[in-house]
This record gives structure tokens, sequence and C-alpha cells, in this order.
């Protein structure tokens, strides 16, 4: 008999005479004048019922022995979930779930019902750990089947797993640079392990390098161009545990435009004179070109500007031409020759 229960036997006696009950243990088992037995403690007991016998009939008995037991009640204790409300979880997150009072193990008497690949469950004595492995949502339903020391019980929890928020996150969106320059630390976070990928609207003038987390701008194959605009893309597909995510850098490039000095200043320019060093540009990838449209008068040399008529004017063109990392560049100079003796 179960601790706290109780039951009524019935003897009967072929003699009619009365029939009286007792308890070997009243520790454990007691009986009332109706055979109504109580288990009040935990042990074995024999309960008897008899009769006295008179002149006609023998005294007579019949015992039955008991034993008395108390069954365990499961206990589950979630910690930071419950029955009520749904358990929302992200990727690679664990709760747990403290049980008393169950059989061991997983399986058997004590087991879990759930979608195996949405939740990973394990036990350690009495901590169950439940695991959000994928995204999805699932029923962990726990049985106990009752047996002889332990009553029946069924829990069930509600799961809903999503995937975590990707942080990729870059230094700057929008960046104004030149031909040959590099921007450094461009991804400055990021949580997944998923593989990044990137594009360039044009990656012969400018290019993400993974490898090296910059920016390189090389205009590989001298393209002309004034201001050039590029897109950079840099991006992390979707895993099992994280969302994707993509950034967009807007790159704003230009090339170099170089400074022309005209190096005789407000000098005069007398008949039959030269003067040195004429010219200097701040460009010093690309040779440049000097012409004079009337060499009678004046032209340049070796960088020495010769003057030999006082008679007209000269122009004198300087060209840069263009290249990969320059603008091209062309100015005039306008010689006037005057006469040292006026």
């Amino acid at each position: 008999m179960q601790l706290g229960k109780t039951q009524t036997v019935t003897a009967t006696a072929t003699s009619g005479l009365t029939v009286t009950y007792s308890s070997s243990d009243n520790n454990f088992l007691t009986v009332d004048a109706n055979g109504k037995i109580t288990a009040v403690g935990i042990g074995r007991a024999i309960i008897t019922a008899s009769q006295a016998g008179n002149y006609k009939y023998n005294a007579a008995s019949i015992t039955k022995e008991y034993t008395v037991w108390n069954k365990n009640t499961p206990i589950f204790t979630p910690n930071g979930f419950n029955e009520a409300n749904v358990c929302h979880l992200k990727v690679g997150d664990k709760v747990t779930l403290e049980v008393l009072n169950v059989s061991d193990g997983l399986s058997g008497d004590f087991k879990v019902n759930t979608d195996n690949n949405i939740l990973g469950i394990t036990r350690n004595g009495n901590t169950i750990t439940i695991e959000a492995l994928n995204a999805g949502t699932a029923d962990a339903i726990f049985t106990q089947t009752e047996n002889y020391d332990i009553f029946g019980a069924e829990k069930k929890y509600q799961f809903s797993v999503s995937k975590i928020n990707n942080t990729l996150a870059i230094a700057s969106s929008s960046y104004t640079k030149y031909v040959d320059d590099e921007i450094k630390n461009i991804i400055s976070s990021m949580n997944s392990d998923a593989a990044i990928t990137t594009s360039s609207s044009d990656a012969t003038i400018a290019y993400y390098d993974v490898t090296k987390n910059k920016i390189f701008i090389p205009n590989s194959e001298a393209k002309s161009f004034s201001s050039q605009a590029i897109t950079i893309t840099i991006a992390q597909a979707e895993t099992y545990k994280y969302t994707a995510a993509e950034k967009t850098i807007t790159l704003t490039v230009n090339k170099y435009t170089p400074t022309f000095t005209w190096n005789a200043g407000n000098a005069t320019y007398y008949y039959l004179s030269s003067i040195p060093n004429i010219f200097s540009t701040t460009n010093p990838d690309c040779q440049y070109t000097i012409v004079s449209d009337h060499e009678q008068v004046a032209k340049v040399i070796d960088n020495t500007l010769h003057i030999y008529n006082v008679e007209e004017t000269a122009n004198i063109t300087v060209t840069q031409e263009e290249n990969y990392k320059w603008y091209g560049k062309t100015e005039t100079y306008t010689i006037t020759p005057a006469n040292p003796n006026n």
C-alpha cells in the first residue's frame, strides 16, 4: 500500500460469529472494526481477521501481509522559462531544467521528445541542459512514466530559436581618396564566422582586399577620368547561426592635379638673354613638352628659356599628359622680349 492510502477488507466466517481485525504493527498499518486499513508509516505489517469461536466452533483467523511505501512526485524547476510562455533563444544559447524524483537518464521511464535538429538536450545528474542548435520552433516534452516508486508526470516547454543578428560594421561608408592611396581597417567589427565576400563597381580603379582589410586604389588600367565614383560592397552570407549582412562603401577617386611654375617670375624678357630652370611641375611621374609657336622669338632648350628677337611675341605651351595617377594639364606663357638698350 502507498503511504496515506486506505482500503477496506472484508472477512466472513461460516460460523456467523463476529470477525475482528488487528494489525501486527500500528506504526505502519492501522485497522478499525470495519476492516478499514490505513497506511500510516513506511514498513511492513500483518493484518489479521479473527473469530473467537464458541461452544460449537473453534477459533479461526486469516492473515495478510502488507508493505507500505511512498511514491515520489516528480519536480521540474526551469531556469528562466516556464510552461505558460514560449522561451525565445538565439542559436548557441543554453538554458537549464532542474529535475527531482525522476528516473535516471533520458530514456526508459523518464524520457524527452523533441526536434533534435533544433534543440540539443543533455542530462548531468539532476540538471538538464537545453541548447539551441538551429533556428526554428520546437517543443521539449519530458515524460515520467509511473512506476513502483514514482508518480507519472509530463511537462511541455515551447521554444522559438532565431539566428543571431550579424553585427558586421565598417569604419565609414564614404571616402574621398586619390589614386595610389590605401584605406586601412575597413571592417571595424563582426561576430559571424562566415566568409567575407566583396565586389567593386570597377576593381581596376579600387577594390577591397579581404586578407589585409584594406581598400587599394591602383587604377591599374590607367583609366582616364575627372572624378570617379566607385561602389564597394562587403558581405557575409547567412549561416545556421548568424543572419546575413552587407555593407556598402561609396568611394570618390580623384587624380592629382599638377601645379606648374613658370620660374621667370616678374623678370623682364630681354633680347638675347637666357633664363635657366624656367619651368617646374609638381608631377614628377610624367614627361612634359614645351613648345614655342614662334621659335625665332623664343624657345626653351633643356629647360632654359632663350630670347632671340624683340620684334614679336612667342607663346610657350607646356603640356603634361594624363597618366594613371595624375590629371593632364596644359598652360601657355606669353613671351614679349624687351630691348635692353631701351
